[in-house]
């Protein structure tokens, strides 16, 4: 859950924004078909994708991005793109509304780029730059009367020797000062079109430099597709309007206008494309690293990684709830049932990529959760195996209290018999009887030791292994390389894993198998390995038992980690650390 949120347009008002669109590219479509355009093929094409594909590129930001101010000004940029086609009417004031409206139309262009991604003026910067930006565009209007023809300044409505006159210019100003009036309208168009564009270009290119990995990521795309119509545009005003040059004179650099103007709307549409590739492989990214690390301290560091941003912040549920300063991007990571897990706080510029809000918000989510399985999980196991080792403790004080008991004091009363009977007592068989007797409290003093010995809780874990291996089926040397006392919990865990996979060497070694147990400390973690000279395993194809599954099982559940390592013919070693 991420508390973003303004809600999109609905498909209604989209729908009868493109029903606009699609209107008015079916009126410049009918333009270019009129008698003397000339270059009807090309405005057939190029004419109708100057409306729809800005109107249609808007609709998809304007739902993805409803914050976002990108998807409304593309939409307007798009249905205001229908008016330059009334150059193509030949009429001289329907041209003339056509040719001023393409520097109005340019400084919309100019105004989305500069407020790219959020469509609004955000620092001082940018409202500078608009401001000869409309400077330019007041000239650049203010001109147009004292240009004898309407002389186009795109290669799709030239006119060649066939411009419509100017209605409104004053005809008195066309004999003297003729050459005054033609260098102030050079000087005007030349100053018009270097603040319509160049403002742009160095707002843009400071704004790069500024800006971090993962801005530069959103930017590059934006940037190589919908600059080049600004540096095309300038050259070209100066070369048809300046210089009065006629088109045919220019093709390369008015077609060079073209291409521009058609990459000018994708440059958005690849933008966004980039912004939501880039967040599904962080969403990957992130679940994966934060998922594998247990230390929530250290989330903050990952994220921070990801986004390029050295102030990411994270709290958790179990935290104090941060104070929401301004200037920042907050995300409040949720379960569905609106069970805050976290709260993540990141810089201003994040507010600007949705995309990414959710890729951390999922991220986060995803991690948090599966963390809170794991612990559940652990704690799950760990009273298992605490309930386990509580059992065997019962058993073994009631083997201990009743059975062995019973057959202690059997003992003395067939001793006591014996000597009373004296050598009657051979013929009656109570030698064997002891004998028999003797082994019966062996073995139910083995089976007690096994249950849970008192060794381990009373000298610890390295005499405990020493005694329960004396009688192994398979040798064992114990390495004790100086080890302290720790929670009982662990050292009976270490204890049962290391005497199950000794049962395993005894089933799978093979004859004359031998095994070695080292016992260490690290940092206060106890460490652990058994290695064996027996026959090994390809642990590749081979599935683990229940024995490897039961020394799994009671070292995860003390939070420790278990690793095994064999290969055929070559024997088996079992690595285990436990925190102590």
């Amino acid at each position: 859950m991420i508390a973003i949120a303004l809600p999109g347009p609905s498909n209604r008002t989209l729908a009868a924004l493109l029903a606009i669109a699609a209107a008015l590219a079916t009126v410049a479509v009918a333009l270019a078909r009129m008698p003397g355009v000339a270059l009807p093929e090309l405005n057939l094409v190029l004419r109708p994708f100057g409306i729809l594909v800005p109107a249609a590129i808007g609709s998809l930001w304007w739902r993805r991005r409803p914050t976002s101010r990108i998807g409304p000004l593309l939409i307007a940029l798009g249905l205001l793109g229908f008016v330059p086609a009334l150059q193509l009417t030949r009429d001289p004031w329907l041209a003339q509304l056509g040719l001023a409206s393409e520097a109005p139309l340019a400084i919309l262009q100019a105004f989305v780029v500069l407020t790219f991604p959020s469509g609004r003026l955000r620092s001082r910067a940018d409202r500078v730059a608009m401001a000869p930006m409309l400077f330019g565009i007041l000239l650049a209007v203010a001109v147009l009367p004292f240009i004898p023809e309407l002389r186009p300044v795109d290669y799709l409505s030239a006119c060649n020797n066939a411009c419509p006159p100017n209605p409104v210019f004053p005809g008195s100003l066309a004999g003297e000062g003729s050459d005054l009036a033609q260098r102030i309208r050079i000087a005007t168009v030349l100053v018009a079109g270097v603040l319509m564009n160049l403002p742009v270009l160095v707002l843009l290119v400071q704004r790069w430099q500024a800006a971090n990995r993962r801005r530069r990521a959103t930017l590059a795309p934006f940037a190589a597709l919908s600059l080049p119509v600004f540096v095309a545009r300038a050259v070209n005003q100066v070369a048809l309007l300046a210089l009065a040059l006629p088109p045919s004179a220019f093709i390369d650099l008015t077609w060079l206008t073209v291409v521009g103007r058609i990459a000018f709307p994708l440059g958005f549409l690849a933008a966004l494309l980039r912004a939501e590739f880039v967040a599904g492989r962080e969403t990957a990214h992130l679940i994966q690293r934060l998922s594998a690390d247990r230390d929530r301290a250290s989330w903050a560091a990952t994220i921070a990684e990801a986004l390029d941003d050295r102030s990411v912040e994270v709290w958790f549920s179990t935290d104090d709830a941060p104070e929401r300063r301004g200037g920042r991007t907050w995300i409040d990571v949720g379960t569905e049932d609106g069970r805050t897990l976290a709260i993540v706080s990141a810089a201003a510029s994040l507010a600007d990529e949705p995309e990414l809000q959710s890729a951390v918000a999922a991220a986060t989510r995803v991690a948090a959760e599966t963390g809170e399985l794991l612990d559940d999980l652990r704690q799950s196991r760990a009273r298992l195996v605490d309930a386990a080792d509580q059992e065997r403790r019962r058993l073994g004080r009631d083997l201990h209290d009743s059975a062995q008991q019973r057959l202690v004091a059997m003992r003395v009363r067939l001793a006591l018999a014996h000597e009373r009977l004296g050598a009657a007592a051979e013929s009656a068989g109570l030698p064997e009887l002891e004998r028999e007797l003797d082994g019966a409290l062996e073995d139910l003093r083995a089976v007690a030791r096994g249950l849970y010995p008192v060794l381990l809780s009373r000298d610890g874990l390295v005499p405990a292994l020493r005694s329960a291996t004396r009688s192994a089926a398979t040798p064992v040397t114990i390495v004790d390389t100086g080890i302290s006392r720790h929670p009982e919990l662990v050292e009976a865990a270490v204890y049962f894993t290391c005497l199950e996979a000794l049962q395993n060497v005894a089933k799978h070694g093979g004859p004359g198998t031998s095994a070695t147990i080292t016992i260490g400390e690290e940092d206060n973690t106890l460490t652990f390995t058994i290695r064996d000279d027996g026959r090994g395993f390809d642990t590749g194809t081979a599935r683990d038992g229940t024995g490897l599954l039961s020394m799994r099982d009671r070292i995860a559940a003390v939070d420790g980690s278990l690793s095994i390592e064999s290969t055929a013919g070559q024997g088996t070693t079992i690595r285990g650390r436990v925190p102590g």
